[in-house]
């Protein structure tokens, strides 16, 4: 009997401060290739990795990016230097969100700022076929979207590997989109920008045939009264004050040349964000005794999109190994072999920097964490192992092969949390803690047949 046999290949790659991580499908000569995040703070060591990971002109099927930090970014310029990009998925920020994270990311480079001006601009102009903005309101009735796990019927399967996109349309986020940034909202719906909605999934196919799922999660985004003030204030700062105002504000951020106008802005992101914080709904273990400037890119980081993907198909045997020169807490080997896992078995959830301890609920239903999957691979720590970012409810949810931090050795945030470690050791079934950080790196792959 002819059998399929498809090789995988997964890597959190070791870029310190931040998150790049990549995935390879390959059936005989046909390959799929997948990012998820790519930045770090020290941009030398994403550059790098880019450059051990794709050949020149090698081409990136699909690019999701979990949010628009500077450490989940700052190789995406490289990352187009060294190939090119079929598919970007992304969740949205209005211009004047960008603003604020912009405000926040002081002594970035030139080309960080022209990105986060605007990104869909940015991706378009650097040939990406197609660009998705993301957002996240729940559907009337929530649909069971695993897949069916059946062997496929026909071998050998032929051609190259397809993106089936069946995410419904964001009317909702469309008409925000369209009152917040007109110019944008020209572009959606030609062929080349799409705002869907996360309810549905994202499938790998050979011959419509799925081999491989994305599901994806965002916060629904709510425009805040805050941002209502803030905007106000830069209007009296700069004038009238549109997106392509706001865009412009975000393209000469660039500090050395623009004092002036940036500590114009800071003192309006001082008055009206930080003395209204307490609007700002971000959750906490507890609520921190004062706030600084980084107060609403926490709540950014809630916007984070968040992944869990699998095989489509039920493996007839697999043989994967992992690999890492481990550093962390509880991690008991650095080289391992598993026979014959099933296809839940596969999935991994990659969760940005989100704060887990915001609905729990409506992440662990849209996932069916604890129902429809009770047991993944890899499952990355939130936001580089934080302990605001951490609940242990996720270890009575779901168990995990390996929990994955990515963070630098010595950062400037105590990440990850000694108290996050802690509780994975105690609390969840498999408490192997992998430290990914400019050492090291935790890679798996192997062979699934069908």
């Amino acid at each position: 009997m002819n059998m399929g046999k498809l090789e995988v290949d997964f890597k959190f790659h070791n870029v310190g401060q931040g998150l790049f991580y990549t995935g390879r499908l390959k059936y005989e000569r046909t390959v799929f290739n997948f990012v998820y995040d790519c930045g770090s703070e020290k941009t030398s060591l994403v550059k790098d990795a880019i450059d051990r990971e794709f050949q020149p002109d090698e081409e990136i099927d699909l690019l999701i990016v979990s949010h628009l930090h500077r450490d989940h970014t700052s190789g995406i310029p490289h990352l187009f230097k060294r190939a090119s990009v079929d598919t970007v998925i992304l969740p949205y920020l209005s211009p004047l969100e960008r603003l604020i994270v912009a405000l926040t990311t002081p002594r970035a480079s030139r080309e960080y700022y022209h990105f986060l001006a605007d990104p869909v601009t940015y991706f378009l102009e650097h040939n990406v076929r197609r660009v998705v903005l993301v957002g996240g309101k729940e559907a009337d009735r929530r649909e069971n979207w695993m897949p069916p796990f059946e062997r496929p019927p026909d071998f050998p399967l032929e051609g190259g590997f397809e993106l089936i996109d069946e995410l419904p349309p964001d009317e909702e986020l469309s008409f925000y989109i369209k009152s917040v940034e007109p110019e944008l909202s020209r572009s959606i719906g030609k062929g080349n920008v799409e705002v869907k909605n996360h309810s549905g999934i994202l499938k790998v196919s050979l011959n419509t045939i799925p081999i491989w799922v994305f599901r994806l999660f965002t916060y629904k985004l709510t425009p805040l009264w805050v941002l209502v003030a803030f905007k106000q204030c830069v209007e009296q700062k700069l004038g009238a004050v549109d997106s392509g105002t706001l865009k412009d504000a975000i393209r000469t951020m660039y500090y050395k040349e623009n004092k002036n106008k940036y500590k114009l802005l800071v003192d309006c992101y001082i008055d009206e964000i930080l003395r209204n914080s307490h609007l700002i709904p971000m959750c906490y273990h507890k609520k921190p005794k004062y706030w600084s400037r980084k107060s609403l890119v926490k709540y950014l980081n809630d916007l984070s999109l968040i992944i869990l993907h699998m095989p489509a198909f039920r493996c007839s045997s697999s043989k994967i190994t992992c690999v890492s020169p481990c550093c962390g807490l509880c991690c008991h080997y650095n080289y391992c072999v598993w026979w014959d896992l099933d296809s839940q078995e596969l999935s991994q959830f990659l969760t940005g920097d989100i704060n887990l301890n915001c609905r729990f609920n409506e992440i662990s239903q849209h996932f069916g964490l604890g129902s429809r999957i009770n047991h993944t691979i890899t499952t990355l720590v939130p936001h580089h192992g934080s302990r605001y970012n951490w609940t242990n409810v996720l270890c009575n949810t779901i168990t995990s092969n390996f929990w994955i931090v990515s963070a630098g050795i010595h950062n400037r945030y105590g990440h990850p949390s000694s108290q996050v470690l802690g509780d994975i050791c105690v609390n969840c079934h498999y408490p192997h803690v992998v430290w990914v950080n400019e050492a090291t790196y935790f890679r798996l792959m192997g062979i699934l047949e069908f």
